[in-house]
């Protein structure tokens, strides 16, 4: 058994993604009530760049009583299941999103008051190109990373240099 006090990082946590294209998967998709009273749809993703994933929340206000709020979640809504069901094809029930994958863009929202995080601001279907081009980023974060860590570690004579004779 090895001891491992002391062997963790405390420190911030890593934030949201940079703004970018990544890969999202619906995990949920639940109906849910507002404080003021007003039904929505949470609808939650894992998004992921192939190296890390983040959780975020889409709140979709379909039944707000504010007519300007159920549009623009309408038009999130289509833009979902086109993306995912295909252009035109409308669900009947929220479970039907849940396991579906697309392409999303990330954005990051830096509320005044609240933490950094990631809001999605477009969706579109996985098609070869976009799974090629997913698949690509990923690689490249791999490679950014293992840079930074090579760059970051001390040379092997700094390490094991004390100056003793043998």
């Amino acid at each position: 058994m090895a001891n491992l006090a002391g062997a963790f990082v405390i420190g911030k946590p890593l934030g949201p993604l940079p703004e970018g294209d990544y890969h999202g998967k619906i995990v949920a998709a639940k109906k849910k009530t507002s404080k003021s009273g007003n039904e929505y749809l949470n609808v939650t993703f894992v998004v992921t760049d192939g190296v890390r994933e983040v959780k975020v929340w889409e709140v979709l206000n379909l039944w707000n009583s504010n007519e300007k709020a159920a549009e623009m979640a309408r038009v999130t809504l289509t833009a979902i299941t086109d993306a995912t069901f295909g252009k035109g094809h409308r669900i009947n029930d929220s479970d039907e999103l849940i396991g579906k994958q697309m392409g999303v863009r990330a954005e990051i929202d830096e509320s005044p008051g609240y933490a950094a995080k990631n809001k999605l601001t477009g969706f579109w279907a996985l098609t070869p190109n976009v799974l090629a081009n997913l698949k690509a980023q990923k690689e490249r974060i791999i490679a950014e990373k293992a840079a930074a860590e090579k760059a970051a570690a001390p040379a092997a004579e700094e390490v094991f240099s004390d100056d003793v004779p043998f």
